[in-house]
């Protein structure tokens, strides 16, 4: 006996396109994408590898002042570097 090639099905059903969704289930797709788009329009991911300390830091910031989010932290720090620099301080707070 063959064992089915899931490969092939899933092809074959990706193949067939959205119709193949119920309501609810492509409903609910449109809805996570539509979610994701608009949270970050405009906005550019910034990332570095840091010393594990860093992130205490942060947490320890954030102990004190429950209500600051790490993005917040973040553009605040940016800000001090670029003000140092004499650039424009261009990180928005939310």
């Amino acid at each position: 006996m063959a064992k089915p090639n899931r490969l092939q099905s899933a092809l074959n059903k990706e193949a067939q396109g959205p119709a193949l969704l119920s309501k609810p289930e492509a409903e609910k797709q449109t809805e996570v994408a539509s979610n994701k788009n608009t949270s970050r329009t405009g906005k550019v991911m910034i990332s570095a590898y840091m010393p594990k300390e860093v992130r205490s830091s942060f947490h320890l910031i954030q102990a004190k002042l429950p209500e600051r989010q790490l993005q917040d932290l973040m553009a605040e720090a940016f800000n001090d570097l670029f003000a140092k620099y004499n650039v424009p301080q261009t990180a928005k707070l939310e």
